[in-house]
């Protein structure tokens, strides 16, 4: 697991998962690694030399140059990127025309705060670019005159010593990119599936605990992860800040949405930083690890399962589509199949006839939520449709007529034995000896 920067509470969430177990619990032998300066954690993953690494918005450029890039967790709903500044003269982006900043000389890590700029009349080449020295002092002593940082960060460090800043953070402009991305190689996806669905789940179960105890989990970096010789106090300022950016509204934690990934992209694009058009199918959780799987069991015959899920797939994308934290599938299925998913609890829906799902309701209590009616001559109708017919040149005209004669019945179509019991009691046509069953063609067979 290769880092973006250097161990703090930005990575919390791998040293949890790391020391309180959730790896090992899943199988997993994981090594942590910090940042080395130079190092582009991008190549760095799909040349193997890590099997995950931790990358910005910026992967979708990446993504868009056909590098095979997968992301599959969002650390940060917003990024924590920003500009703060101590010169009490600067109060908005406009304010920064013709001046020094401190920040990343590649404009893909710089691409949230070169959009705020721009979105103000600011291009790069109205202001003096500085490599970072990540050094504060620098801001402090008006060297510089703003500094590209974490909102996690600085601020803290500024606040201690009683500074006054201002911070300019281009989430309040328009530009809401996500912060740290999760992701991998398309070959760990397709290649190790299961691997990277158990280092997803302990991971995520590890940044869930990380900021349900930020005190505990900020003790534990600053005992066995400071290498930047942090302060207690300044892990849990950043642990405290990073859990606001985190999450968003109700949504799970982790969640992408291709539709702010959507957005993101036509800023790049904007900004002249993504040239080549490229679908991100593929590209965001493709196996739906940060989903929960709904299953639809369809009934089928053997002859529909093979065109069943063609149908059906416009209904599972649009189900998909409307509630963003689930993925549903449909999966065809026999009487026999049915009943014995249904049994052991493997599906959470189905769709059958009438009185299959009676059957069931009986033995497996499952209750039925909606049925569709039939329609005809623009009326509805809720009435079974089924009769018992013969020939015309048979003696047979009313029920009692019935009586020890042998009589086929579609399996299919069996709702005619619950809605003419009452007639079938009256004339005691209930020996099951007398009925066989059988499709369509066997019953037309039968007859003639």
């Amino acid at each position: 697991m290769q880092l973006a920067w250097l161990h703090q509470f930005q990575s919390a969430g791998f040293y949890v998962a790391h020391e309180k177990g959730f790896y090992e619990n899943l199988d997993l032998n994981v090594t942590i690694k910090e940042y080395q300066k130079g190092l582009n954690v991008v190549d760095a993953v799909l040349a193997k030399d890590s099997t995950y690494g931790i990358g910005t918005s910026s992967l979708i450029i990446d993504r868009s140059n056909h590098k095979p890039v997968v992301a599959l967790m969002a650390l940060f709903q917003h990024d924590p990127s920003i500009l703060i500044t101590t010169n009490p003269t600067i109060q908005t982006p406009q304010d920064l025309f013709n001046r020094t900043i401190m920040m990343s000389l590649d404009k893909l890590n710089s691409v949230s705060v070169i959009s705020m700029l721009l979105s103000h009349g600011v291009k790069i080449e109205d202001v003096f670019v500085q490599e970072p020295s990540f050094n504060i002092e620098d801001l402090v002593q008006h060297k510089i005159d703003a500094m590209a940082c974490y909102l996690s960060n600085e601020p803290f460090a500024l606040s201690k010593r009683n500074i006054p800043y201002t911070i300019l953070n281009p989430k309040d402009y328009g530009f809401n990119f996500y912060g740290d991305i999760l992701f991998t190689s398309e070959d760990e996806i397709i290649l190790h599936k299961e691997r990277a669905k158990r280092f997803y789940t302990a991971t995520k179960q590890g940044w869930e605990w990380a900021f349900e105890h930020i005190p505990e989990t900020a003790q534990l970096i600053y005992e066995k992860y400071n290498t930047q010789n942090k302060s207690l106090e300044a892990l849990i300022y950043e642990g405290e800040t990073l859990k606001k950016l985190a999450f968003d509204d109700d949504k799970p934690y982790g969640t992408l949405e291709p539709e702010k990934i959507e957005a993101i992209s036509n800023v790049y694009k904007i900004s002249g930083m993504m040239q080549n058009i490229h679908s991100i199918e593929g590209f965001i959780d493709p196996l739906h690890f940060a989903k929960d799987i709904v299953k639809i069991g369809v009934l089928a015959s053997r002859e529909d399962q093979e065109i069943m899920p063609k149908i059906w797939s416009n209904s599972e994308q649009y189900l998909s589509n409307l509630f963003t934290s689930h993925q549903f599938t449909i999966i065809p299925l026999s009487f026999e199949e049915m009943e014995k998913k249904v049994h052991h609890g493997d599906l959470d829906f189905i769709i059958t006839n009438p009185m299959f799902s009676i059957q069931l309701s009986q033995t497996y209590g499952i209750s039925q939520i909606a049925t569709i009616s039939p329609r005809y001559k623009d009326h509805f109708y809720r009435e079974y449709g089924s009769v018992i017919f013969t020939k015309a040149d048979t003696t047979i005209e009313q029920y009692n007529d019935l009586h020890e004669k042998k009589n086929r019945c579609r399996i299919a179509t069996l709702a005619w034995w619950v809605s003419h019991r009452y007639e079938r009691d009256r004339y005691a046509l209930v020996r099951k000896k007398h009925y066989l069953f059988g499709h369509t063609y066997q019953c037309s067979q039968s007859c003639s």
